[in-house]
């Protein structure tokens, strides 16, 4: 939160299902994510001030920067490794 750029950034919550983008200075990629890291809902762009759950079983979120969804063609299935 607070930063402008998160271009070289990203942040992972284990064991969360929501997530707010209060305080945050610009829109950021999310991916709601399975035990397997596996992709189970993609938000692209979301604007700062939103609130946002998981539709389906999520076990962790991915939060990126604005613009990594479509630059990679994440699409639900996907497994995310790091």
């Amino acid at each position: 939160m607070g930063r402008r750029d998160l271009t070289q950034a990203f942040l992972w919550i284990p064991r969360c299902r929501s997530i707010h983008t209060c305080f945050m200075k610009g829109p950021i990629d999310v991916l709601f994510l399975d035990r397997r890291r596996s992709v189970v809902s993609r938000h692209a762009a979301l604007q700062p001030w939103r609130l946002l759950a998981a539709r389906r079983p999520a076990d962790s979120v991915l939060e990126l920067p604005a613009g990594w969804i479509a630059a990679h063609s994440i699409v639900e299935g996907d497994l995310i490794e790091w």
